[in-house]
């Protein structure tokens, strides 16, 4: 998300989460690190093709995930974005974070935005 960004670097990774149940994970003592409370996939929508992400398709998809969560937007701390590195991409997935996540939001407590992937 930087200013200066100019393309990707191609790279590969790998990561692994183990999902349970709450109820589950509870019962088996484990410890708890986040609760998944909604979830939604879309396609991109009408867009310019496969490198434009579409504001609307993107700011649709988290307001229905948080619809099916039942939290209001101001609850959601952090996101864990595409990070496309480009001039292009990284506005658009920022103006869909805004406006599904920006109103309501106190002043003094940002919306949290990184991009693990790019670190990798």
């Amino acid at each position: 998300f930087d200013a200066a960004a100019d393309g990707y670097g191609r790279g590969e990774g790998a990561g692994a989460i183990v999902l349970k149940t709450l109820s589950r994970a509870r019962a088996d003592g484990d410890r708890v690190y986040a609760v998944i409370r909604g979830s939604a996939v879309n396609h991109n929508g009408s867009s310019g093709g496969l490198t434009v992400p579409s504001v609307d398709a993107q700011t649709d998809v988290i307001q229905t995930a948080l619809a099916q969560s039942g939290l209001p937007a101001e609850a959601v701390d952090y996101v864990e974005a595409h990070g496309t590195g480009t001039p292009l991409g990284d506005p658009i997935e920022l103006t869909a974070l805004d406006r599904a996540l920006g109103e309501g939001r106190e002043r003094g407590r940002p919306l949290l935005v990184g991009s693990v992937k790019t670190n990798i």
